[in-house]
C-alpha cells in the first residue's frame, strides 16, 4: 500500500510538472503571436564619442529612431546646456520615427506632430522656449507640407525665400520655412504603444530629386508637438501660449555608408 501511494504521488507530481510547461509553453505561444511592440525591438550597439553619453529615446518627446529592425542609440553630450542638439548615425537607408502615445496630452490626443528638416547652419537657433510658435518661420502658419492622407516616406526641407515667401509677419524671420505635419493616417508605420512613421527619403524643397541623405553633412531635425503645456506656464506665472522645452527636440542626423 505505502508503495502505491508513493508512485500516485509520483503520477500527481508529473501531472502538475506537465500542467506547468504546457502552460508556459502556451504563454511563449502567445507572446510569438503578438505584435512587435517597442520592448521587443533590439538596440544597436552605441557609438558615441568622448564626453557623450547614449540614450534609446529623446528625454522630452520620447522619440525612437528605428532602422533595419533595430532602435539606433541617440547620442546626448555631457552637459547641463539644453540647447545643445542631440545627434544621431544612421545609414543611408529607410528608417522610421517612433513617439510614445504618453507624449501626446489628454486635451489634444490627435495634435501633428511638425517636423522641420534642413542642413543651413543656424536653422535650429530660430526654435526657442518661451517663443510664440509662429515667430518660428518654418512653423509658421501655412507653411506646412502635407501632400498625402497616409505618408509617401519623403520628408521635405525648410526653403530659403523662394517665389511666393509668406507674410513678413516678423522682420527678418521669413527666409527660412516650411515644415512636415505629421498627422492621422501619415503615421503610417504605428504600433502598441506608439505611433510611427516611415522615411526613405529627404527632398530638397527647390530641388526634389536632391536626397539630404546622400549628403556628406548632418542634417538638422527640429520636431515639435504641442502637449498643451499652457497651464503649467500658467501656474508659474509664465507667458501662455508659447513653445515649452519639452514640447520640441533638436537632433542632427549624419547618414552614412549605403
Amino acid at each position: 500500500m505505502a508503495g502505491a501511494r508513493v508512485d500516485s504521488a509520483k503520477e500527481a507530481h508529473m501531472r502538475r510538472m506537465g500542467i506547468a510547461v504546457a502552460a508556459m509553453l502556451a504563454l511563449a505561444a502567445m507572446a510569438a503571436a503578438q505584435p512587435a511592440g517597442e520592448a521587443h525591438t533590439p538596440v544597436r550597439a552605441p557609438d558615441c564619442p568622448a564626453g557623450a553619453h547614449a540614450m534609446i529615446r529623446t528625454a522630452r518627446l520620447g522619440l525612437q529612431f528605428v532602422q533595419a529592425g533595430a532602435i539606433a542609440p541617440l547620442c546626448a553630450a555631457d552637459t547641463l546646456d539644453v540647447s545643445t542638439p542631440l545627434t544621431l548615425r544612421l545609414q543611408r537607408a529607410p528608417f522610421e520615427v517612433r513617439v510614445p502615445l504618453e507624449s501626446w496630452s489628454a486635451e489634444r490626443p490627435d495634435a501633428p506632430l511638425l517636423v522641420a528638416v534642413s542642413d543651413e547652419p543656424g536653422f535650429a537657433d530660430l526654435m526657442q522656449a518661451g517663443l510664440p510658435l509662429e515667430r518660428v518661420p518654418y512653423f509658421g502658419f501655412g507653411t506646412s507640407y502635407a501632400v498625402t492622407d497616409y505618408g509617401d516616406g519623403v520628408l521635405i526641407t525648410a526653403r530659403h525665400g523662394g517665389a511666393n515667401p509668406p507674410p513678413e509677419r516678423y522682420p527678418g524671420q521669413h527666409d527660412l520655412y516650411g515644415h512636415n505635419n505629421v498627422a492621422e493616417g501619415r503615421f503610417n508605420a504605428s504600433g502598441p504603444g506608439y505611433k510611427g512613421f516611415y522615411v526613405s527619403r529627404i527632398a530638397r524643397q527647390h530641388a526634389f530629386s536632391d536626397d539630404l541623405m546622400a549628403a556628406d553633412a548632418p542634417a538638422t531635425f527640429v520636431f515639435y508637438l504641442d502637449r498643451r503645456r499652457d497651464a503649467v506656464r500658467e501656474t508659474q506665472g509664465q507667458p501662455t501660449d508659447r513653445i515649452d522645452l519639452y514640447e520640441y527636440e533638436v537632433i542632427e542626423i549624419t547618414f552614412a555608408g549605403g
